[in-house]
């Protein structure tokens, strides 16, 4: 696999075993990513996305609270698959490498409390938009005569009565060209356009939760498929 093309030195002062981590979701109380939330999921951001600059007093609390567990552990049984499971990582036909992410990931990630987020509330309301904007794309494609393809785990999905399973020109399977990487990527890009065999647009839909799998299966798609 490729170095990484951009490097920062770093020092480890402080390293602790896994087993007495500290859970970043203990931290709500003193970190500014769990402030102001629109959804339960919008603090991973901070922590899964590309590095930034974090601000002063959460990297001191931060460093704090690591030297606490370094000096006092506790024991925090976690599960060992968890912590050994990576992306897939898949060759294009271009020899280049690629990381396919999992949507399941997404979705069983920690969630705040009901008391500091309305996880019901904010859930359906984000569903709501998704739901609307992926139908109206699915349909506009449709109407100006291209073939569409629905992201392969919300075909059983809806908008006001009407499914997506029912979309005009709505194909069933991607075309064959496809290595194993582009077509595993692809199938989870919310909607497609195509024309014959060939993709004319992708979207992927993201409102308040975190965009790092969509960026990435759109970063993927670019890179084994150049000349989109």
């Amino acid at each position: 696999m490729n170095d990484f093309p951009a490097r920062v030195p770093v020092k480890v002062i402080v390293k602790l075993d896994p087993l007495h981590g500290v859970p970043v979701i203990e931290m709500k109380e003193k970190l500014s990513i769990f402030e102001n939330l629109k959804s339960p999921h919008a603090w991973t951001g901070h922590v899964r996305g590309s590095p930034q600059k974090w601000k002063q007093k959460d990297g001191e609390a931060i460093v704090a609270a690591v030297r606490e567990a370094e000096s006092q552990p506790v024991e925090r049984p976690f599960d060992p698959a968890k912590l050994k499971k990576v992306p897939p990582i898949l060759r294009t036909a271009k020899g280049d490498h690629v990381t396919i992410p999992d949507d399941a990931e997404d979705e069983t990630a920690d969630v705040l409390p009901e008391k500091l987020v309305d996880d019901a509330q904010t859930t359906a309301a984000e569903g709501t938009a998704h739901n609307e904007i992926q139908w109206l794309l699915l349909k506009l494609g449709g109407d100006i005569g291209l073939d569409v393809w629905v992201a392969k785990n919300d075909k059983t999905k809806s908008y006001k009565g009407q499914q997506f399973s029912s979309a005009n020109r709505l194909i069933e399977t991607l075309p064959v060209q496809f290595d194993e990487a582009t077509t595993r990527t692809i199938q989870l890009i919310d909607v497609l356009w195509l024309k014959g065999n060939s993709i004319q647009a992708a979207f992927e839909i993201e409102s308040t939760t975190s965009i790092f799998s969509g960026l990435l299966r759109m970063s993927d798609l670019i890179t084994m498929q150049p000349n989109l």
